[in-house]
């Protein structure tokens, strides 16, 4: 029998019109309704996943930041955590500012960048994500070490930085051709997941 249903959000739950199709949610309200637990999974951050787990009633913790956090879904207590070091933070963030790659990172769900630029502005309308514009370089400004860091260009091969970037107490994937996206070692949607579960 079914116990947990985990669904992601982008390209999942949502379309590209990021909203939750009328039969998808009729489905997914008749599984909670039959006594099964469903989560959201995802790697947003936890504000712009608040805002779909509300539509649909779900009541138990959701997985965001790719398995980094796993917070009530009523109260946003945190129940677990992990951060990349904030040296990494940094060097990672440099890495991609050295090569005029645009740079974003995320704590405790709120999104730091340089400077507003229209790529921001349109992802903060469609995320719901809380932000914070420090004016100066990220890797010198970052106050803290980042849930998530994610890296995006359309003009340099990300596919080979990706090799080149050494990291020690962080792991990355690549979500498009054109990012790449940091996260806490040893932290997966799977293993968040598994931790819920259990």
């Amino acid at each position: 029998m079914i116990k947990l249903v985990a669904i992601d959000i982008d390209g999942t739950l949502i379309g590209d019109d990021f909203k939750i199709g009328l039969k998808t949610e009729r489905k997914i309200r008749k599984l909670i309704d039959k006594g099964i637990l469903v989560t959201l999974v995802t790697g947003r951050t936890y504000t712009a996943s608040k805002q779909f787990s509300d539509i649909l009633g779900i009541d138990i913790p959701l997985v965001v930041y790719n398995g980094g956090i796993i917070a009530n879904s009523e109260t946003k207590d945190i129940l677990y955590e992990k951060k990349i070091p904030l040296e990494e933070s940094k060097n990672i963030i440099k890495f991609a500012e050295d090569r005029g790659i645009y740079v974003k990172a995320y704590i405790d769900d709120i999104l730091y960048i340089e400077k507003m630029d229209e790529r921001t502005r349109n992802f903060i309308e469609h995320h719901e994500v809380k932000w914070v514009e420090l004016g100066q370089s990220l890797s010198e400004k970052l106050p803290a070490g980042a849930n998530m860091i994610v890296t995006i260009s359309e003009e340099t091969d990300m596919k080979e930085l990706y090799n080149k970037i050494k990291t020690k107490n962080s792991v990355k994937t690549m979500s498009t051709q054109n990012s790449i996206e940091y996260i806490p070692k040893n932290v997966s949607k799977g293993e968040g997941v598994k931790y819920l579960a259990r």
